[in-house]
Formats: structure tokens, sequence, C-alpha cells
């Protein structure tokens, strides 16, 4: 589970870093900290569909990261 984990962080973590040293964010980040709550939203959105039985609720978590991201992101 632990290398899985760790493989995602690495991917996301890429992505992310492409994005920081494309665009400034408004706070100090950390990148694997973003991709750690990419994961997050995504495990807890799965989590949350499947008790829930509410198939929208993922989509909305990973609509409600990139929400955050453009508040992190966006020109000031």
């Amino acid at each position: 589970m632990k290398d899985g984990a760790l493989s995602w962080r690495k991917l996301f973590s890429a992505q992310l870093q492409a994005v920081e040293d494309k665009y400034s964010s408004k706070f100090d980040i950390d990148v694997d900290d973003l991709a750690d709550m990419l994961s997050a939203c995504l495990e807890g959105g799965i989590l949350l569909l499947r008790i829930l039985n509410e198939p929208q609720n993922l989509v909305k978590q990973i609509l409600q990261y990139r929400d955050y991201l453009r508040l992190l992101y966006e020109s000031s």
C-alpha cells in the first residue's frame, strides 16, 4: 500500500510541479502535500460514493480540488 501511495504522490507531484513552475502560488506550498491532498480527495470521494451511493460525489470532490488550485494560483 505504501509503495502505491508513493507512486501516486510521485505522479501527481510531477504534474503539480509543472504548474508551480509556470504560475506563482499565493502561498508557500509543497507539491508533495498538494499531491497527497489530491489522493485524499480521490480516495475520500470513492468512499463517499460507495457509502452514500451517490455517483456524483467523486466528481464533486475532484471539482472542489480543482477550485482550490484555481484559488491558489489565480493572479492577484
